[in-house]
């Protein structure tokens, strides 16, 4: 028996694997992600929950384009106006003032107004003197992003309140759900 063209049972060549992914996948339309966007928003990260909104979607394929969509909006080039409290050419560089929409407060999803990411009520914090995300925080995380990358020392380094690299890490993130959330309540 020649051993070079011998496959176990059930197992596929990488040719006929790759054709077979090739033939199989069908393109995402910018109606399946708004259904994602919107689906992971109201149902949080419940793969087959939003995978039976979309027909012929697996859990798996909808988790991976919804961290494809996100990786996509993560850093705005520098002519980007996607941030709502963005306004003219203000950075936090520049000292320049911050625009009206910065002045207001950041909306709340339904999610945190039940309380916590699957409507759970959350724990006391351990920490009641935490210190609320100024919108010039925001601002300067933003602007380092799109200067520095994901560099979350060297930007927390910037910020005038001792914030860690972890907070920064995740506050930029959240910045990124509720620029989403605020993009699809203008659809």
């Amino acid at each position: 028996v020649d051993q070079t063209s011998a496959s176990s049972p059930g197992s596929t060549s990488d040719s006929a694997r790759g054709e077979r992914n090739v033939m199989g996948r069908k393109e995402w339309s910018a109606e399946e992600d708004r259904i994602i966007l919107e689906a992971v928003d109201e149902l949080g990260q419940k793969w087959r929950l939003v995978a039976g909104r979309l027909n012929g979607r697996s859990d798996d394929a909808v988790r991976n384009r919804w961290k494809r969509l996100n990786r996509e909006r993560l850093i705005p080039t520098a002519g980007e106006r996607g941030f709502p409290w963005e306004a003219g050419q203000a950075t936090a560089h520049s000292g320049a003032a911050l625009g009206v929409a910065a002045q207001r407060s950041l909306p709340v999803t339904a999610a945190e107004e039940k309380g916590g990411a699957a409507g759970v009520p959350r724990a006391p914090k351990a920490q009641p003197d935490r210190i609320p995300w100024s919108p010039a925080e925001d601002l300067e995380i933003v602007s380092s992003v799109q200067e520095l990358g994901l560099k979350w020392q060297k930007i927390a380094a910037r910020l005038p309140i001792a914030r860690t690299p972890h907070a920064v890490r995740n506050r930029f993130y959240r910045l990124q759900q509720l620029q989403q959330l605020q993009q699809l309540q203008q659809l």
